[in-house]
């Protein structure tokens, strides 16, 4: 891939020179004598919005902040308001829900030019639409509820019925392993489920086919869930005739991630669809789905590992049907945790990854692994005012998430080594995407106008650049 990004740059340079021969001069179009022509204008040039959280319940808050750009001696001053009636916005960006469900519309108008504005959407729900504060520390899953942005809510219905699913698997895993479980979420002493409406609809989810799983990933980061010692259940309520399956995990390290997804609508071929299955009512017998969602946990927890003798299938196991992470050309018929104990949970596999030490289990491991690549941290931005002096110098291989977590459409350059920028992806809104990249790169993400947003410089594990702007 460098050979490929130092080829572009020279291309890119080689361009620019012909075009410049073409030209009387190639200059910067400043002024001479240094007295620049932009000398004593101030003017709002830019402004952008970001909510913390993007969900919010009924009466809850969301601090806004405002991005203000300009040149000379301009004011970052905006004057607030909710254009939706749903509720209330202070003269310090602090929004607070109305008692209504909706969507709230967030403006930021300039004090200094009121044609210059911005605005974000926020939506209001009924439910609980943030993590709250855990009952435990270390690794942990949370289940998360997700719906798109037109989907229909069955919360209340459905409520009961996921924390019946999620103890079943959870007391089979403890059956399967004399006593140890996946460490739960949990807020006062209750799974802390979370309601989360996408800002995506539900044909512009489905669209992305077997890749579902990414995005919902990409908007739940935008939407504040990176804790990075979290797996992240997300139960999709969204269509399913373009989504081939009934659930989807990450596969650390060939796949970074951190949610594991069950499609309640999905509709594989050669299978019956999702929704014919239905959650278990009892916490003692698991069913398809609820053993769908633990398969989709162990995935993203990094299982099974290509070093495992029967892995076959991209993390899954051949020797048996009965097996939990078994796939293949017979009925999946789960009843088994790592049929004969020779893959992946004390199997004892020299220097190969073992489900029976994950720090996501309890009690803890004496020696704990976390999943391979973690943990995944957010990159710190860099000011775009330094972008001139930038250079791309790296040469050791890395990842970096990027995640457009704003409503317009935002597209991501890397700074070549002479510090010019080359295109490498368009992100529409809530969109992201996994770039191979190097340790002492910098990478811009910038509007649609090549105005630059943010630059970002990737760390040896994968780094989120998560743009909120």
């Amino acid at each position: 891939m460098r050979i490929a990004l130092r080829l572009r740059s020279c291309l890119w340079s080689l361009s620019c020179l012909v075009f410049c021969l073409g030209l009387t001069y190639c200059g910067d179009g400043g002024d001479a004598g240094g007295g620049g022509r932009n000398a004593g204008i101030s003017s709002v040039t830019f402004i952008s919005i970001s909510c913390t959280p993007l969900d919010v319940q009924t009466t809850h808050k969301s601090r806004c902040t405002s991005n203000v750009e300009g040149i000379g001696t301009f004011s970052t001053s905006v004057s607030w308001s909710v254009t939706s009636g749903l509720g209330s916005i202070d003269a310090s960006g602090l929004f607070t829900a109305s008692s209504q469900p909706g969507v709230a519309s967030i403006s930021a108008v300039s004090t200094q030019d009121a044609t210059k504005s911005a605005t974000r959407t926020i939506i209001v729900s009924p439910h609980v639409t943030v993590d709250q504060p855990d009952d435990s520390q270390g690794s942990q899953v949370h289940v998360l509820y997700v719906l798109p942005s037109d989907g229909t809510d069955r919360l209340r219905t459905l409520a009961r019925s996921i924390g019946t699913s999620v103890a079943s698997w959870e007391s089979w895993f403890s059956g399967q392993t004399s006593g140890s479980q996946l460490r739960l979420d949990t807020a006062r002493g209750k799974l802390d489920l979370t309601f989360i409406r996408l800002h995506r609809t539900d044909a512009e989810m489905e669209s992305y086919g077997i890749l579902l799983r990414n995005q919902i990933e990409y908007e739940l980061l935008a939407n504040g869930f990176s804790d990075p010692s979290k797996i992240y259940l997300a139960i999709y309520d969204g269509g399913g005739s373009s989504i081939p399956r009934c659930g989807g995990g990450a596969l650390p390290p060939s796949l970074p991630g951190s949610v594991a997804a069950l499609y309640l609508n999905g509709t594989p071929q050669g299978a019956p669809a999702c929704n014919t299955n239905s959650f278990t009512n009892s916490i003692n017998a698991p069913g398809y789905l609820d053993f769908s969602s633990l398969h989709e946990i162990v995935h993203t927890l990094g299982f099974v590992p290509s070093c495992a003798p029967h892995e076959t299938l991209s993390g899954h196991v051949s020797d048996s049907n009965t097996d939990l992470m078994y796939s293949g050309s017979q009925p999946w018929a789960p009843s088994v945790l790592d049929f004969n104990r020779d893959d992946y949970y004390e199997a004892n596999v020299p220097g190969c990854l073992d489900l029976s030490n994950s720090s996501f289990l309890k009690p803890t491991p004496a020696v704990p692994a976390p999943p391979p690549g973690w943990p995944y941290s957010n990159l710190e931005e860099s000011s775009c005012s330094t972008e001139s002096t930038l250079r791309s110098t790296g040469n050791v291989a890395t990842n970096v998430e990027f995640v457009n977590g704003t409503e317009s459409p935002v597209n991501v350059y890397w700074l070549d080594s002479d510090g010019n920028r080359q295109l490498f992806k368009n992100l529409n809104p809530f969109e992201g995407y996994i770039q191979d990249a190097f340790v002492g790169d910098y990478w811009v993400m910038a509007n649609s106008s090549g105005q630059c947003l943010e630059i970002y410089s990737p760390t040896k594990t994968l780094g989120r650049a998560i743009l909120m702007k």
